[in-house]
């Protein structure tokens, strides 16, 4: 996959440009980003503490695609609810 241009230094967080995101399209598919706020007050990213969390949102809800599943581009922090459309399939 070629890589975009990129705006600003750091890792690539999507491989979209504003508005072409799966979840503008209609209909729009329900989806969050999650961070854990830990005691200290930091905020963490960690992937092990997203894959525990990943594991109870699928069991409470099979309609529930976890970022971190999809082949090509892992994102980790996106949990999505498919609605009637397909979904969850390792878009990027």
């Amino acid at each position: 996959m070629p890589r975009p241009p990129q705006s600003t230094p750091g890792p690539i967080v999507t491989y979209k440009r504003g508005g072409q995101s799966n979840h503008n399209l209609g209909p729009p598919t329900p989806a969050i980003d999650v961070a854990f706020l830990l005691a200290d007050g930091s905020v963490s990213w960690s992937g092990l503490l997203l894959s525990k969390f990943a594991r109870l949102m699928k069991y409470a809800d099979a309609r529930v695609v976890w970022g971190g599943d999809w082949p090509k581009f892992k994102d980790r922090p996106h949990f999505e609810v498919l609605t009637g459309r397909k979904g969850g399939d390792g878009r990027e």
